[in-house]
């Protein structure tokens, strides 16, 4: 499938990545073979830290160093790849998308990094998945592979089993909701739920209501559906 528009491309790709974290879950192993062989670079990190727990053969690449270099180095290093104002500015963006409020989203941004410290810069957009809540890892491509990198990622991954118009719908639901739609999914009770949540079971029927009318959905069995492939 091609997609027409930059927008297009981009939750495309945003979907893909969801794919991988998914792989994560469900074969560590599977998804560290995967990513290895990857012709896009990909890394891992320490929520509060910026240097590398994984990194993969594209990225060691990209970078001119071996693997095992960039596994040892520490923050100071790292952090001296990226432009100072970006790095500013992820540091306080990334605070702003703690585990609690982003696990189930694909945190996307711009940042100016360089080879080495005497090498030019050059623009990466980046795609951020939470593995758990002390880990993430993260896609990147240069500014004019958008189309390119979703091409790769089908080719790798095979065409997504969902249409990126789902995926935006799940997006729109808010934490709670979707904290609710799992329970639904798993056929737990609106009186079961509120006890879980400790909330009220007026509180769960207004947010089943608002989950039907945003996936626009009708049967419980299309929360299964949405749970299995966006929850977490």
């Amino acid at each position: 499938m091609a997609y027409s528009t930059e927008t297009e491309s981009f939750h495309y790709n945003q979907l893909q990545v969801q794919q991988l974290q998914n792989l994560y879950v469900a074969d560590r192993n599977r998804f560290l073979e995967v990513i290895d062989f990857f012709p896009l670079m990909v890394s891992s990190n320490d929520v509060d830290g910026w240097s590398f727990r994984m990194v993969n053969q594209s990225f060691a690449e990209y970078f001119e160093r071996d693997k095992q270099f960039l596994l040892e180095v520490d923050n100071a290093y790292s952090t001296k790849l990226v432009h100072p104002e970006s790095l500013a500015y992820i540091s306080q963006f990334l605070k702003n998308h703690p585990y609690e409020s982003s696990k189930s989203q694909v945190i996307t941004y711009y940042q100016n990094v360089r080879k080495s410290r005497d090498r030019e810069y050059a623009w990466f957009l980046t795609y951020k998945k939470f593995l758990d809540k002390d880990h993430y890892f993260s896609l990147y491509h240069t500014l004019t592979e958008l189309g390119r990198t979703g091409r790769i990622l089908r080719d790798f991954l095979g065409e997504v089993p969902v249409s990126i118009t789902n995926y935006l719908r799940y997006q729109s639901l808010t934490n709670r909701e979707k904290e609710v739609l799992k329970h639904v999914a798993r056929g737990t009770t609106n009186q079961e739920i509120a006890e879980k949540l400790v909330i009220s079971k007026d509180t769960i029927r207004t947010h089943r209501n608002s989950i039907w009318k945003k996936l626009g959905i009708k049967r419980v069995q299309d929360c299964l559906i949405y749970d299995m492939f966006f929850g977490e």
